[in-house]
């Protein structure tokens, strides 16, 4: 899984891991309800 961040039009965002960003901004708006702005694949730095 990858882990996704999911902005929302406040300002606001949250993690989730997901398979791919349609499931990732699924499973932010079971958590969350607001208008979600964009999803980015969460970077680790080594």
């Amino acid at each position: 899984m990858t882990t996704f961040r999911v902005h929302y039009e406040s300002g606001d965002f949250i993690d989730v891991d997901a398979e791919d960003p349609i499931e990732a901004r699924q499973q932010a708006n079971q958590r969350k309800s607001g208008q979600v702005t964009k999803v980015k694949v969460l970077k680790v730095k080594p």
